[in-house]
C-alpha cells in the first residue's frame, strides 16, 4: 500500500487536503467473483485509515484570499464553504467550527462480488442529526499524485449511478453507517467502475456533508450547499 498523503476532493479541477492519518489496518477475505484475478481476489480489502478533508473550507471571508486551514488550525475557527461563500452550518442551525469538522472518523470495507463491488463504511464523531451522501473516484496510474485531472478516469455516486444508494443519515451521536453495491457500467459524472473497484489502480471514497439536508442523485448539488468532510483511500492490485 502506498502510503496515504493527500485525498482528492470531488468536482474540482484542482484539489488539496490536509490529512490526519491514522494506523492502517487490512486484511483478505474477498468474495469470489467471476473475471477477477487471482492477485485481485488475495488483495486487502479493509482500511481504517482515513483523511480529514479541508480544501473546500476556510475560516473567514472573503474565502478567495483566506488561508487552508489544516489539523493544527485553532479549533474554534468557525468554517465557511468556498465554493459559495456560505457559512457551515449544522443541522441545528449553529456554525460549525473545525474542530468539530475534525472529530469525524471511519472505517471502509471492499469487497468484490458477483453484482459488482460492495463498500460498507462506518463513521461516528460527525454532524449529528446530519445528510451525507458518499462520492467515489478512480484513478490510473501513478495515482493521485497531486493532479487529480490528469490521473483521474472515474467519479460518481457511490452505488447505483442514480444516486439511490450513497445516501446515510446520522444519528444524534454523530454515528452513520453505508453499505451499497456499484455495479460495473457508467459512473453519474465521469468514466466507468469495473465489475472489481480493487481491479483500479487506486480509488477513493469521500463523504459530503449537506449543509442544506437535500441530496441531488448523481451529483451533490449547487456550490455552496455541501462540503466534503471525511475519505478513505484505497489501493490496487
Amino acid at each position: 500500500m502506498r502510503h496515504p498523503t493527500t485525498l482528492p476532493v470531488l468536482l474540482a479541477l484542482s484539489v488539496a487536503t490536509a490529512c490526519a492519518d491514522t494506523a492502517t489496518s487490512r486484511t483478505t477475505g474477498l468474495l469470489p467473483q467471476r473475471g477477477v484475478s487471482a492477485a485481485v481476489m488475495a488483495a486487502p480489502d479493509r482500511s481504517t485509515s482515513f483523511d480529514h478533508v479541508l480544501f473546500f473550507v476556510r475560516g473567514k471571508l472573503p474565502v478567495a484570499t483566506a488561508p487552508m486551514l489544516t489539523i493544527a488550525s485553532d479549533g474554534e475557527t468557525l468554517l465557511w464553504e468556498i465554493r459559495g461563500s456560505q457559512p457551515v452550518t449544522a443541522p441545528d442551525g449553529h456554525q460549525v467550527n473545525l474542530g468539530e469538522w475534525l472529530t469525524a472518523s471511519g472505517r471502509a470495507s471492499v469487497k468484490c462480488i458477483n453484482g459488482g463491488t460492495h463498500v460498507v463504511l462506518h463513521f461516528s464523531g460527525l454532524l449529528p442529526n446530519a445528510t451525507y451522501t458518499v462520492w467515489q473516484l478512480a484513478f490510473k496510474a501513478p495515482g493521485f499524485q497531486g493532479n487529480p485531472v490528469t490521473n483521474r478516469i472515474a467519479l460518481g455516486a457511490l452505488g447505483p449511478s442514480d444516486g439511490t444508494g450513497n445516501v446515510f443519515q446520522s444519528s444524534a451521536s454523530g454515528e452513520g453507517e453505508l453499505s451499497t453495491v456499484t455495479p460495473a457500467g457508467p459512473l453519474s459524472i465521469q468514466g466507468s467502475m469495473g465489475a472489481c473497484a480493487l481491479d483500479q489502480f487506486e480509488f477513493h471514497y469521500v463523504a459530503a456533508y449537506h449543509i442544506d439536508g437535500m441530496t441531488h442523485g448523481g451529483v451533490p448539488g449547487p456550490n455552496g450547499t455541501f462540503a466534503e468532510q471525511i475519505g478513505f483511500r484505497f489501493d490496487g492490485r
